[in-house]
């Protein structure tokens, strides 16, 4: 009766509020419906009648017939072609749609469904009310149950392409493959009971495996686990080698979750101690041509790209949710920055990316004045970021600005960050856009395509030397312990 109340997916739905809409048209007698008018009409439409009621309530307040223009074609014994027109009544008033639907607080499907489903062939409102008796959503606990074991049968899986917290199911599955399962099923082992429709199977799935989506991957898989599950499937592998595998597998999985896990404290870090620490991550966007434009002739010529270093700062609130822990992402001004500069000015390796992080430390030494601690990751590449000059260059700004810096590197294959979800806002953006000419306009398109960043133009002259950097360094790949070094500690 238009209180609060949870819908079937488990949302919550406002309670209905009276809304003081004032009209403006002056065809209509909507200014002679007072406002204590219109909130008695609200009030007896909510509180004082039953929704059988209220169908007949619209239909008596609502006089539907033909335009003008088919009045006269009837008059010459012709059909008529186009819609009725309607005449809406309060208090024996004249009043636009807008103001008669305000005032009952409605949209205009339900006279729509009115007029379209609930009136007898003689024009008269269907007084019955048929909700809850035409559904299977009311089964029995063992039919749930059993609509709900066949999804702990289906495969899943983890995919690294998003920083969501859910998994996926089979990319061959369908609702509608899911839902031949269990008619083949329920037939097979329950022939007595009667099967429930596609929606309803849809329900409870989704009700039991709420974080379970469907997903067809593109190149979401890393060459490690392709690989792996190519040899595992051979029947003449040994169960020595296949235990190897199965080691080897998991180890690789496992360092990935330990730089995911150890992302999402750094990020919690960064938001307990805002101003003292930060967490970010920075990775290089796909080449862009400039111009962009689908003339035959500018493709086919030499065009100069456009690259794009992304960096994203990460604070992380630690919120429990259904029981669990999970990391939520604070956006907040300045968190993304894109650096963007001309295949003219600089190339795409390690001194470039080095120069950026230089400029970057700068930005975030004018943003947080007392920083005093630093927490980077980003992908293995080796011509970019796993490179002597990066590790150089952030120890020149750890000795300039009296910090530490703890860097990781991502698991090849499953370097999926925040960064790239920026780049990924971008390139659909850029789906949209027919043609580019000026630097000017990519820098407003990323505006556009992602919010709170800022878009900084880099030219030649702020590149470093970082040879110059490298030379007073020295690197080891093993620590004391004769250990590989996989977290740098500047």
């Amino acid at each position: 009766m238009g209180k609060e109340h949870l819908d079937r997916k488990g949302r919550t739905m406002k309670a209905k509020a009276f809304v003081d809409h004032k009209c403006q048209c002056k065809k209509f007698d909507c200014k002679d419906l007072s406002t204590h008018e219109r909130r008695s009409l609200f009030d007896y439409y909510w509180k004082s009648i039953s929704h059988t009621a209220r169908a007949i309530f619209i239909h008596s307040c609502i006089e539907s017939d033909f335009n003008n223009s088919d009045k006269e074609r009837i008059k010459k014994g012709l059909p008529p072609q186009g819609k009725k027109v309607r005449c809406y009544m309060l208090n024996n008033k004249h009043v636009c749609q807008q103001v008669f639907l305000k005032t009952l607080g409605i949209s205009i499907s339900v006279p729509n469904y009115l007029f379209k489903k609930k009136l007898t062939p003689s024009g008269r409102p269907i007084a019955k009310d048929f909700r809850g008796t035409n559904t299977d959503l009311s089964l029995k606990q063992e039919h749930v149950e059993f609509i709900q074991a066949i999804g702990e049968l289906l495969p899943q899986y983890i995919s690294h392409f998003t920083l969501k917290h859910r998994t996926y199911w089979h990319p061959m599955l369908t609702w509608t493959k899911i839902f031949q399962m269990y008619l083949e099923k329920v037939c097979e082992m329950h022939p007595q009971w009667k099967p429930c429709s596609k929606s309803t199977v849809q329900h409870y799935m989704q009700l039991k495996f709420p974080n379970v989506k469907f997903y067809v991957p593109r190149k979401d898989r890393c060459n490690h686990c392709i690989v792996y599950e190519g040899k595992i499937k051979n029947p003449r592998l040994t169960p020595e080698a296949r235990a190897q595998l199965d080691a080897d597998h998991l180890k690789h999985l496992k360092m990935n979750e330990g730089i995911r896990i150890k992302l999402r404290e750094w990020g919690h870090s960064a938001y307990v101690n805002q101003g003292i620490e930060v967490c970010f991550g920075f990775d290089m966007m796909h080449c862009v041509p400039i111009p962009m434009s689908l003339c035959s002739a500018s493709f086919y010529l030499r065009q100069p790209w456009l690259y794009v270093e992304g960096f994203h700062l990460e604070q992380r609130r630690k919120v429990k949710v259904k029981g669990e822990w999970q990391y939520i992402n604070k956006p907040f001004r300045g968190q993304k920055t894109f650096y963007i500069w001309l295949e003219t000015d600089g190339h795409r390796g390690s001194i470039e990316i080095g120069s950026l992080l230089n400029l970057h430390a700068q930005k975030l030494r004018r943003m947080y004045p007392q920083l005093e601690l630093y927490h980077s990751v980003s992908d293995g590449c080796g011509g970019q970021n796993k490179s002597r000059y990066i590790v150089a260059v952030m120890w020149l700004i750890s000795q300039t600005y009296n910090i530490t810096w703890h860097h990781a590197f991502m698991e090849s294959g499953h370097s999926y960050m925040s960064c790239d979800t920026d780049f990924g806002h971008v390139s659909q953006k850029l789906k949209g856009k027919m043609e580019v000419f000026h630097l000017e306009e990519y820098v407003s398109l990323f505006k556009d395509a992602v919010s709170n960043c800022d878009v900084v133009r880099v030219d030649r002259a702020q590149f470093l030397d970082c040879k110059k950097v490298a030379g007073m360094t020295s690197i080891k790949a093993r620590n004391t312990e004769n250990e590989e070094v996989c977290l740098y500690l500047i």
